[in-house]
This record gives structure tokens, sequence and C-alpha cells, in this order.
């Protein structure tokens, strides 16, 4: 039987030029973005604990430097160790 694990994905700005530094913010989606006078760009929809919500580009999302995404990205051992807890569960 195939299971799905859903796991909310979070964002923090750890760098102090990212727009409310240190706070966390859930990701809820994704969508197309065209800020006057740029080319289009594929965004994370985030919204903070106090209901705002913003748009993060996924492109600056990547580069560690700018934010912090948990959880974060498994190793091939840490799924394997997973699903192993899974069958003993």
């Amino acid at each position: 039987m195939n299971r799905l694990k859903i796991e909310k994905v979070l964002i923090t700005g750890v760098n102090h030029n990212t727009f409310r530094c240190g706070e966390t913010a859930e990701v809820v989606g994704t969508v197309y973005v065209t800020p006057e006078n740029h080319e289009r760009r594929l965004c994370f929809v985030i919204r903070f604990e106090d209901g705002y919500e913003d748009y993060v580009p996924i492109c600056d999302a990547e580069k560690p430097p700018l934010y912090r995404l948990e959880p974060k990205i498994k190793t091939p051992l840490e799924i394997a160790m997973d699903m192993e807890n899974d069958v003993e569960n």
C-alpha cells in the first residue's frame, strides 16, 4: 500500500535584507509573479502567523544565505531509516 507523508514547508528569511527577517512563514502554494519592469518568475506564496501573505521567488529561496527551508531535504539514508521505522510501527 502506498502512503503519502504530507509535511508543511516552512521558510525563514535569514539575511537582514529579506522581508521580515527571522520570522518563519508557511509555504502555502506557488504562483507566477511578474513585477513591473521584470521578467515573470515562479514564486512561493508564503503566509505568516498574522495572516499576511507574500511571495518569495523560488530562485531566491534556493540560495542558503537568504532563506532557510524546513523540513530540509533528507538524504537517501535518512529516507530509508524513516521507511524502516514506519514498518516497525
